[in-house]
């Protein structure tokens, strides 16, 4: 199935118009994300967040660690399965932050360009909506 570019939309006052150009349909998820980032061939220490949306290409969470623009990024995504009864599934993902926004109360919003590392698992109902 070819993929469809989302509609074009803008965010902000009008001096401060972003355009759209995702090409993936986003999931609004809402679970913790456990990251950890590199500059130099340093890593830094684990740091958590919590995800607002993803899709096969990115990921967009909030956190109150520090993160700096263009950091290549390695994530542990925990989602809660849909049915209660089942465990958790777990995603790994490393990339590049793409965006940093303040968020207030002393917390950023990080978006990030990813690849995940693993294939999901096999019956892969996380509970969400597509955006």
């Amino acid at each position: 199935m070819p993929m469809q570019q989302l509609k074009t939309r803008t965010i902000g006052p009008p001096s401060q118009y972003m355009r759209e150009t995702r090409m993936a349909k986003r999931y609004r998820l809402r679970g913790v994300v456990t990251f950890w980032c590199e500059f130099e061939g340093h890593s830094t220490s684990p740091m958590v967040g919590i995800t607002e949306d993803i899709s096969v290409s990115g990921i967009s969470f909030v956190t109150r660690a520090n993160v700096d623009l263009g950091l290549q990024i390695n994530l542990d995504l925990y989602l809660q399965s849909a049915n209660r009864e089942a465990r958790s599934i777990h995603l790994r993902a490393q990339g590049e932050v793409v965006r940093v926004e303040a968020a207030g109360f002393g917390e950023s919003k990080v978006a990030a360009r990813i690849l995940f590392k693993d294939e999901p698992e096999e019956d892969f109902w996380a509970s969400g909506t597509v955006q």
